[in-house]
């Protein structure tokens, strides 16, 4: 296992924070984590999602009457079934947060997050 070095300023917030909550310095810091992931992921559905907004009608037509998968500002995968597609993006792309939207409407913002176990 390695050691991971915190100034003793940041130990002691951290440990106050802890004895706050009444959890372990790790119990909280693995719930930090998890917040902050979720944030990032919420951050690139949005992203994902102003893109989409933009794209060009002559785009959206390839694609209508079905949903699109967007990852990385692109269509990676599309399907006029929510639920095959969701599942062969999930395949291939596991937690990685990738916007599935309705070709026309406001797409509906799900976010997956992997629940931590301690060990």
């Amino acid at each position: 296992m390695e050691t991971l070095t915190l100034s003793p300023a940041l130990t002691q917030e951290i440990q106050a924070e802890a004895r706050a909550a009444r959890k372990s310095v790790e119990e909280l810091l693995a719930e930090a984590l998890q917040q902050y992931r979720l944030e990032v992921q919420r951050q690139k559905i949005s992203q994902e999602a102003k893109w989409w907004d933009h794209v060009s009608l002559e785009t959206r037509k390839k694609y209508a009457g079905e949903y699109v998968a967007i990852h990385q500002q692109k269509v990676v995968d599309h399907d006029p079934d929510r639920a095959a597609l969701y599942d062969r993006v999930r395949a291939k792309y596991g937690n990685v947060a990738v916007l599935i939207a309705p070709t026309t409407g406001t797409p509906t913002l799900r976010i997956f997050s992997p629940h931590l176990e301690r060990s």
